[in-house]
């Protein structure tokens, strides 16, 4: 799908992980609004945290990290729509964006059994 086409704040096709410590994901087209995975309770974050997301591309599971801790996103699994990252800011946010190869999560650590 063309990026034109697809806004980042689609409720059909976003996982999100708002700074007061809620996830969102994608809903059933027959609700009108996002689920709101509540019984994840990840935690809030703000200044000076380091915030990491990724996607096995196997499994297709959505990961969230937050200062080099992953995130308990068990059985989040991305739909097979077409995704984007994105990152949404507002009131003069600013961000440092880190797009590899050192992060703070270091996820070899989880595949070295296999």
């Amino acid at each position: 799908m063309p990026l034109d086409v697809l806004w980042a704040t689609s409720k059909y096709a976003s996982y999100k992980y708002v700074n007061l410590g809620t996830f969102y994901g994608p809903i059933d087209k027959n609700n009108s609004f996002f689920n709101a995975f509540n019984d994840l309770s990840p935690p809030s974050f703000g200044i000076g945290d380091v915030l990491g997301c990724g996607m096995n591309l196997e499994t297709r599971q959505i990961i969230f990290t937050l200062n080099g801790k992953r995130l308990n996103t068990s059985n989040w699994l991305a739909s097979t729509t077409e995704l984007y990252p994105t990152v949404s800011l507002s009131n003069q946010t600013v961000i440092v964006a880190n797009f590899g190869p050192n992060f703070t999560y270091d996820i070899s650590a989880e595949y070295d059994n296999f």
